[in-house]
C-alpha cells in the first residue's frame, strides 16, 4: 500500500524520496502512464471557518500531522503554505486580538503510476554497488502516484479595543462553520451572515491573511475579499491544479527479495528510527507546552492570576528549545552527528496558571462558550445559553424544557460547573447556589405535592415565602411577577436575579416570554408535564442544589 505525504516543492512522480530527510532524487525507475485511481474522475470540496487559540489548533484544522514515523513535513514542512499559516500565526498574540480560520480544500481523484520497474542499468548498478549505495543516491522510496488540487487558507485577526470587546468576539466565534460542498449557497449565506456580525462592531479592525495553493488569479488580501475567493475557489482549482500530496513505495516491492532479505534492506533506515523518535517525542512535549501557554495568553479568562511577563518569557525560551532539537533530528538524519552526540535538552520550569472554574461535565457536555459569555458580561445570552446546555445534558432538547424526572437526575458535576461559572463571573452575585441561599433564608421547609415535584409551600397559591423570594432577588415588581422580557440583565440587578429559566411551553409547544404564566391561565390536569414555568423550574431545582451539596 503507498504511503500518502506532505507535497514539498520539487517532487513529481517516479522520483526518489528519504522520508527521514525530505530530500528528493532524481528517477531511477521505468514507468507507464498516469491514471486516475479506479478510472474515475471528480472532485471534493470542504470549506471551515472556526475560531482557533492556539497555532496547535490552527496546525490540526489544516491536518498538518507531523506523525512519529517521521516523514518530510516535520523537517520541510515549513515549505507549505499551511506551515507558513502556523508559522505566521504564531508570532501573533495581541492582547485584545480574537482568532479564526477560513480553510477550503479542494481534492481532486488521486492518480497512480500504471506500471513500475527498476531500469536493467539500476539493477545493475545495485548489483554492483550494494543496496546501501543505492538508497545513498535514489532515497528508500520512489514517488507511485499524486493527488491534486488546491488549498486556500485565511487566518482572520478580529483585533478589539478592550478587553470586553474581545470577549463578545469570542463569543460570537465560538460555533464553527463547516460544509462538504462550498459553493452551496447555504455556505456563502451562512459566513456572509457571520462576517456582517462582526462588522457591526465599530470598535473593532479586522485583518486577514491569504495563504494559497493551487488556484489562479491574485491572491486576496482583505477579509471580504477572502470569503468571495474562499467560495469561488474550487472552480478555479479547476482551472489550475497543484500537487497537494504524494503516494510513496518503498524501492524494496521492487526487488526480487525474499522477504527476510528486504528486511535486512531496510536496516539502515530501522537504525535511524529509534534517535529519531526519542527527538521527535522530545519536539512534541515542547509543541504542546508552547500551545498550552499560547491558549493562556489568548484565553486569560479561563485562568486564575497570569502572569504574562512570566508567561512569555517562558514561551519564548520554549521556542529557542524546540528549534535546536529539530535542528539536531535534521543532522542526524542527514548522518552529520552521531547518535552518541545527540543533545539531551533538560526541561524548561514553567507554571502554568490552574483555570479559574475548571469544566467538569458527567456527560461531556463543552461549557466554553457559557464562559465565554459570562466573561464579557453577555448577561442575557448567558442565561440563554444556560437554558440550552442543561436541556442538552438532560437530553430534553425535543421536549424543550425539564421535567421533575430530568431535575431529580440532573448530573451534580454538571450543575456545579454550571453554577460556579456563574458565581466567578458575577463576583458572588448571581447563580444557582446563590439563589439557594436567600431561599434557604427564607424558608427551610421543602415538601413534595401529589405528582412528587418538589416546591415551595403553597406554591400554587402565592405563599408569602414565594413572594418574599421574588421580591428579594428582583423577579416581582409591584407585587407582581414580572415577564422573561422585563428580567434585568445587568450587574445591577438585585442579588440572584440570574439565572432565570427563559421560556416556557404552552401544549401546542407555543414559546411564551415570561417567568409566570399569563394572567388569568390556571394549571390544567396533567399540565404540569407540558408547561415549564420559570419560577416552577427555579424552585425545582432547590432540593437538588441541597443534594448536590451545591
Amino acid at each position: 500500500m503507498p504511503i500518502i505525504r506532505d507535497y514539498c516543492a520539487g517532487m513529481d512522480v517516479a522520483m526518489g524520496y528519504n522520508p527521514l530527510t525530505g530530500e528528493i532524487y532524481d528517477t531511477y525507475v521505468d514507468y507507464g502512464d498516469l491514471v486516475p485511481a479506479g478510472g474515475q474522475t471528480g472532485q471534493t470540496a470542504d470549506l471551515l471557518f472556526k475560531r482557533v487559540t492556539s497555532s496547535a489548533e490552527l496546525s490540526s484544522v489544516l491536518g498538518i500531522d507531523f506523525e512519529a514515523n517521521l516523514n518530510a513535513s516535520w523537517f520541510q514542512g515549513s515549505g507549505s503554505v499551511k506551515a507558513k499559516a502556523v508559522s505566521d500565526f504564531s508570532q501573533k498574540s495581541t492582547e485584545y486580538s480574537t482568532f479564526s480560520v477560513l480553510y477550503v480544500k479542494v481534492r481532486d481523484i488521486e492518480k497512480n503510476l500504471k506500471i513500475v520497474d527498476l531500469s536493467p542499468r539500476i539493477i545493475k548498478f545495485i548489483n554492483q554497488n550494494g543496496i546501501d549505495e543505492f538508497y545513498r543516491r535514489a532515497g528508500y522510496e520512489y514517488i507511485s502516484g499524486i493527488i491534486t488540487g488546491g488549498e486556500f487558507v485565511s487566518t482572520i485577526e478580529i483585533i478589539s479595543s478592550d478587553r470586553e470587546t474581545k470577549e463578545k468576539m469570542d463569543a460570537e466565534l465560538s460555533a464553527q462553520i463547516s460544509y462538504s460542498n462550498v459553493v452551496s449557497i447555504d455556505a456563502k449565506a451562512e459566513i456572509k451572515s457571520r462576517f456582517a456580525n462582526l462588522a457591526k462592531y465599530s470598535n473593532v479592525r479586522i485583518e486577514a491573511r491569504c495563504y494559497r495553493t493551487g488556484g489562479a488569479g491574485s491572491l486576496v488580501t482583505t477579509p471580504a475579499d477572502a470569503l468571495e475567493y474562499a467560495v469561488n475557489f474550487p472552480d478555479s482549482v479547476r482551472k489550475s491544479a497543484s500537487i497537494l500530496q504524494v503516494l510513496c513505495k518503498p524501492y524494496h516491492d521492487l526487488l526480487s527479495f525474499p522477504t527476510a532479505m528486504q528486511a535486512i534492506d531496510m536496516m539502515t533506515l530501522q537504525k535511524k528510527t529509534p534517535v529519531l523518535q526519542g527527538l521527535w517525542e522530545r519536539s512534541q512535549r515542547i509543541s504542546k507546552q508552547i500551545a498550552d501557554v499560547e491558549y493562556i495568553l489568548l484565553n486569560p479568562q479561563q485562568f486564575a492570576q497570569v502572569n504574562e511577563a512570566v508567561l512569555r518569557t517562558g514561551k519564548a525560551q520554549l521556542e529557542h528549545q524546540l528549534e535546536e532539537v529539530n535542528d539536531q533530528a535534521i543532522q542526524f538524519a542527514k548522518n552529520s552527528i552521531k547518535s552518541g552526540n545527540v543533545v539531551d535538552f533538560p526541561p524548561i520550569p514553567l507554571a502554568l496558571p490552574m483555570r479559574g472554574v475548571e469544566l467538569k461535565s458527567a456527560v461531556g457536555q463543552d461549557y466554553t462558550k457559557l464562559q465565554d459569555l459570562l466573561f464579557a458580561k453577555n448577561w442575557r445570552e448567558a442565561n440563554e445559553e444556560t437554558r440550552r446546555v442543561m436541556l442538552a445534558v438532560a437530553k430534553r432538547e425535543e421536549e424543550n424544557y425539564l421535567d421533575h424526572k430530568s431535575i431529580d437526575n440532573f448530573p451534580c458535576e454538571d450543575l456545579r460547573t454550571i453554577d460556579q461559572l456563574w458565581v466567578k463571573y458575577s463576583d458572588g452575585k448571581f447563580g444557582f447556589s446563590v439563589q439557594k441561599r436567600i431561599y434557604q433564608s427564607l424558608s427551610e421547609t421543602i415538601r413534595y405535592d401529589s405528582f412528587f415535584v418538589p416546591i415551595l409551600p403553597s406554591l400554587f397559591t402565592n405563599s408569602d415565602i414565594q413572594n418574599k423570594f421574588g421580591d428579594k432577588v428582583g423577579w416581582r415588581k409591584g407585587a407582581k411577577w414580572l415577564y422573561y422580557k422585563d428580567m434585568t440583565f445587568d450587574k445591577k440587578a438585585s442579588e440572584g436575579h440570574l439565572p432565570s429559566h427563559p421560556i416556557w411551553h404552552n401544549r401546542r409547544n407555543e414559546e411564551v416570554e415570561g417567568p409566570r404564566m399569563q394572567e388569568g391561565e390556571e394549571y390544567g390536569e396533567g399540565l404540569f408535564y407540558e408547561v415549564l414555568n420559570s419560577r416552577i423550574f427555579q424552585f425545582s431545582l432547590f432540593p437538588r442544589l441541597i443534594n448536590c451539596n451545591i
